[in-house]
């Protein structure tokens, strides 16, 4: 596996406990004893703030030779690197590589029962992140993810909602998405989402075999002109976005939006776009 970046998803939790932290995290992966990866990440976490975090920094190891079988649910592990507590409510590792599928999913956890900090007293100073199975074509999704971010820039965010919809190749829809207001800080500058979007009744799944390249339709509302930075979409083997997939199939991986804004006044953007499906190998 010819690793060039891992991306670490995260949401933290909202509501009561103040479960934003300012203390920085860090996330490594070992393999067979070997570490392979260490990144850190300072950026605060506010309540309810998704975020997505790009890591650079790998061992000459896990460009060249990182092995999936060789990991295990120990393997992959998130830090807290300060006593500011804070309390995760989902985390999602993958990896974009040169060689094979270019977006891999590697680790996810959806329910944190503790939280983190150094001091003992209010948390634990690093969770395991568990395994999740790259989804092959033919794995039945029964709902998406989306993890998606806005470009810092002024006036990239925007307070009009998105909407995605993907139909099968032969026309039946079976998901229509609109953005609604969350406890994230929703399209801002900035800033990152993770959505989840169940099916469309009585869809009962779909596969990636079932798409093509006119599949997957991402559209704005309004006026107010956005500009993503990144957009990736996962498929999950799962129907509640609470519970934990054990199989993920990459659908999208944008790294660099080079589409251009989002808009429905045409002078500023386009209002509606097709997201191109990753291929199969």
């Amino acid at each position: 596996m010819a690793v060039t970046r891992v991306w670490l998803g995260t949401l933290t939790g909202h509501g009561e406990g103040d479960p934003g932290s300012s203390s920085a995290i860090a996330l490594t992966i070992n393999e067979n004893g070997d570490d392979k990866f260490y990144g850190h990440f300072s950026r605060r976490r506010g309540d309810g703030d998704a975020h997505l975090f790009e890591g650079f920094r790998l061992n000459s190891d896990l460009i060249s030779n990182l092995s999936p079988t060789n990991l295990t649910n120990s393997s992959i592990r998130m830090h807290i690197t300060g006593d500011d507590a804070w309390r995760p409510e989902r985390a999602f590792v993958w990896v974009e590589q040169d060689s094979g599928p270019p977006v891999f999913p590697l680790a996810i956890r959806m329910n944190f029962p503790d939280k983190m900090s150094t001091d003992p007293n209010e948390g634990r100073a690093s969770v395991p992140l568990p395994l999740v199975q790259f989804g092959t074509p033919g794995t039945t999704i029964n709902g998406v993810a989306m993890l998606l971010s806005t470009l810092g820039a002024i006036d990239s965010g925007t307070n009009d909602r998105i909407r995605l919809q993907i139909s099968k190749s032969d026309g039946t829809p079976v998901v229509d998405f609109e953005s609604d207001d969350t406890e994230q800080e929703d399209l801002e500058t900035g800033q990152a989402n993770w959505y989840f979007a169940g099916l469309l009744p009585p869809v009962d799944g779909f596969t990636k075999n079932d798409l093509d390249e006119q599949s997957i339709t991402l559209s704005i509302t309004g006026r107010d002109a956005w500009q993503p930075q990144s957009f990736f979409l996962f498929g999950f083997n799962v129907r509640n976005e609470t519970d934990t997939p054990t199989q993920v199939v990459p659908l999208v991986g944008i790294r660099n939006w080079r589409i251009g804004e989002m808009s429905r006044d045409v002078s500023e953007g386009t209002p509606s776009i097709l997201l191109p499906l990753i291929p199969s190998l």
